[in-house]
């Protein structure tokens, strides 16, 4: 284990939320970059002349997913985010509160989780295929199918494999990928849920903000059709 994953993984569990890199180099929502590199500010290119660091921090990304110490998703803003074991569990039992209203709202999502929890991982070329949402014409209902499964948590990232000219990052059902938090989760009581991540997480946190407003969405009355 290198010094760099030790490293990250300190500042995951110490953090407990983190995105991988920053939002226009802002110190919050906090992220790995200002994590491993406080004094840096992250210019995003992927030239010749790139900062070696931003393609080490894509790789340390990967080798994260791997190691299952941490979670990783699609989560904040539809962005790379990890998340200590610790409060994966309360925030995935506070948004089993939500879960299946979401779902039940979205059929392209429905469909796509129950692929994904008869084969697990899948990368998205076989995602697509699987549930016959290719194509360009298809490509909107896909990314908003799978963008409610990052924000509902019911999928995480399980590391990138080669599918044709770049690598793909897997996907699979989290109550397969991590069957034991899923289980712990699943046992919480709401109101533990939320003392826990009360107490990891302050109030005013991004992320803290972004999980209530996922949920005030899914509770909300929606107009009859």
């Amino acid at each position: 284990m290198s010094k760099r994953y030790q490293k990250a993984l300190a500042a995951i569990n110490e953090r407990h939320v983190q995105l991988v890199y920053p939002i226009q180099n802002a110190r919050e929502p906090r992220s790995l970059w200002h994590s491993l590199h406080p004094r840096s500010a992250m210019r995003w290119d992927w030239s010749e002349d790139a900062d070696q660091r931003v393609v080490d921090l894509w790789h340390l990304k990967d080798d994260l997913c791997l190691g299952r110490e941490v979670v990783y998703a699609k989560w904040f803003r539809g962005r790379a985010t990890f998340f200590s074991r610790a409060i994966f569990v309360p925030i995935l039992a506070l948004l089993g509160t939500t879960r299946a209203e979401a779902l039940r709202r979205n059929a392209n999502a429905s469909r796509l989780y129950a692929e994904l929890l008869d084969n697990s991982p899948q990368t998205p070329r076989r995602l697509r295929q699987a549930v016959d949402l290719v194509g360009s014409h298809n490509r909107g209902d896909y990314e908003r199918g799978v963008k409610l499964l990052w924000e509902q948590l019911v999928i995480v990232g399980t590391g990138e494999v080669d599918e044709g000219q770049f690598p793909a990052l897997a996907m699979g059902a989290t109550r397969h990928i991590l069957e034991d938090l899923w289980e712990e989760a699943a046992g919480m009581e709401p109101r533990d849920a939320e003392a826990r991540c009360q107490a990891l997480l302050p109030a005013a946190s991004p992320f803290s903000r972004f999980l209530d407003r996922l949920m005030r969405r899914v509770r909300s009355p929606q107009p009859s059709q």
